[in-house]
C-alpha cells in the first residue's frame, strides 16, 4: 500500500474499539523535512503516530496536539493532526542518535527513554466550533507511546493499549512505521484488552510491523484476528498548514514600536516555520 492510512475496527464480543495506522511515508517526510538523526526520528515518529491513533479512534471532528516537554536531551517533541489526517510536528533536538543497546537490533524496537528522561505530556483538543481543552500528565516511561497510553487511562479514564513504532534500516532511514490502539468501551472485556496489550509489549508490535509494513489490515488481522474492520478509513499524510497569510497575522501580534523599528531600519521580517522549514519574507 503506497499511502499511509488509519483503519478503525471493533471487537464487538469484547466491546473494544481499535484503530491501526501505517505512517511510514509520513515519518519519512518528517525525517526529510527536519534532517532528523536516528533517535530524533523515532521520537517524533512515535508521537506523530500516537496523535493519529488518539485523534481518530473515537471522535473524528477534533484537531489534536500532543507535546512532550522532557528533561532529557530531546528537550521537546510536538505533533498535531487534523480530522482529515493532515499531520505535522517538530522536535527541538533533531540531531540525537543514541547507539543501539545490547538487546537491540537494526530494524527492531529501540528504547528512547534515556533521551527523553522525565517530563510532562500535554494534550490539546480543538473541536470544531468549540473551545479547546488542555490537560497533562507526567511521563511514566519516556518511550512516548506508553506515555500517551498512560495519559488516556489516567486523564480520560479510558483503559487503553497503545503501541507505536518507527523502525530504521542500516542507514538510519525510516524502513517502516505505524501503530495500533485498543480502547475499552462501557462493559468491555478487560481480560481481552490485557491479552492484546501483552501481545504488543516487549517489541511484539515492532516484529509484526516489520512483517506487514504498508498493509494495515494484515497487521490488524495478525494482532487481533477477531477484530472487524470498519469502513471509515482516513488517509494520513505529512502536511503543514503554514501560509503567508498566517505569518502576516502573526506579525500583527508585534507592538507598534517593534513594527516601526523594522520599517525605520528597512529590515525584512523573516519567519521560518518550525514544522516544514519554509522561510517567509
Amino acid at each position: 500500500m503506497s499511502t499511509d492510512q488509519f483503519h478503525p475496527a471493533i471487537i464487538r464480543a469484547a466491546q473494544l474499539n481499535l484503530g491501526v495506522a501505517t505512517t511510514t511515508r509520513t515519518c519519512r517526510n518528517a525525517q526529510r523535512a527536519h534532517s532528523l538523526a536516528a533517535t530524533s526520528t523515532i521520537a517524533l515518529g512515535r508521537l506523530l503516530t500516537a496523535a493519529a491513533l488518539t485523534a481518530l479512534v473515537r471522535d473524528r471532528s477534533v484537531t489534536l496536539s500532543l507535546q512532550v516537554l522532557c528533561k532529557g536531551r530531546l528537550n521537546q517533541v510536538y505533533a498535531d493532526i487534523t480530522p482529515e489526517g493532515d499531520a505535522r510536528g517538530y522536535i527541538k533536538n533533531a540531531t540525537l542518535s543514541l547507539p543501539l543497546f545490547p538487546e537491540e537490533s537494526v530494524g527492531g524496537r529501540r528504547s528512547i527513554a534515556p533521551a527523553v528522561g522525565g517530563g510532562v505530556l500535554s494534550v490539546i483538543r480543538e473541536p470544531r466550533y468549540q473551545e479547546f481543552t488542555q490537560s497533562s500528565t507526567p511521563l511514566v516511561s519516556g518511550e512516548i507511546d506508553l506515555d500517551v497510553a498512560h495519559f488516556l487511562h489516567a486523564s480520560d479514564q479510558v483503559p487503553t493499549a497503545l503501541a507505536c513504532d518507527v523502525l530504521l534500516d542500516e542507514s538510519d532511514a525510516v524502513a517502516s512505521a505505524g501503530g495500533i490502539i485498543v480502547q475499552a468501551m462501557p462493559g468491555a472485556d478487560l481480560d481481552r484488552l490485557a491479552e492484546l496489550h501483552r501481545g504488543l509489549s516487549d517489541g511484539g508490535f515492532a516484529t509484526k510491523l516489520a512483517t506487514h509494513d504498508g498493509n494495515p489490515l494484515a497487521l490488524l488481522t495478525e494482532l487481533a484476528p477477531d477484530a472487524q474492520p470498519l469502513e471509515q478509513v482516513v488517509p494520513l499524510r505529512w502536511k503543514c498548514r503554514c501560509s503567508k497569510d498566517r505569518v502576516v497575522s502573526a506579525l500583527h501580534l508585534l507592538d507598534a514600536l517593534q513594527l516601526a523599528e523594522m520599517v525605520e531600519q528597512r529590515e525584512t521580517a523573516r519567519v521560518t516555520c518550525d514544522f516544514c522549514g519554509t522561510v517567509y519574507a
